[in-house]
């Protein structure tokens, strides 16, 4: 096909596109519209997720853990429990979406520098819970580095 003849054609539609207003109408609108629904309207970042705790620890630097988790905007930190009764019966009543369980040696661990697992359980078929261990993840690096400081820290004082 040469240039001549595709101008041609192009002018031709370009006519009817403006002859028939509606077409030009939602070529423009309907795009428009999707992009204000998708930037603003559809937000899928995760906020608040209503969480429960079972510290096992009872230290100072798991509490210093618990409020960073509960001061980020990622978490809400609604109840604490002493067993995995409760937090199956809190995950189950829909109290918590999630479960954060700090075990006993976690001071002890922080202080030597040693890795520390936290468990991190999530209700099933949950929209949140395949997020939420992302989240911890990418979260507990920025909390264990404040978390070590501050160990390390009153250790500087005594």
């Amino acid at each position: 096909m040469n240039a001549q003849r595709f101008l041609a054609i192009a002018r031709k539609e370009w006519i009817h596109v403006l002859r028939d207003w509606r077409s030009l109408f939602l070529t423009v609108a309907i795009p428009m519209v999707l992009i204000l629904l998708f930037g603003y309207a559809l937000n899928m970042d995760l906020r608040n997720v209503p969480a429960v705790v079972w510290d096992q620890s009872r230290t100072s630097q798991s509490r210093d853990l618990l409020e960073l988790f509960d001061g980020s905007p990622y978490f809400s930190i609604n109840t604490c429990c002493d067993s995995y009764d409760g937090i199956q019966s809190a995950l189950d009543s829909g109290t918590a979406m999630i479960a954060l369980v700090i075990p006993h040696d976690f001071a002890s661990r922080i202080e030597g520098s040693q890795p520390v697992k936290i468990q991190v359980i999530g209700r099933q078929r949950c929209q949140y819970c395949q997020a939420c261990p992302g989240i911890c993840s990418g979260h507990r690096s920025d909390v264990f580095r404040q978390c070590k400081s501050t160990a390390d820290s009153a250790a500087d004082r005594s």
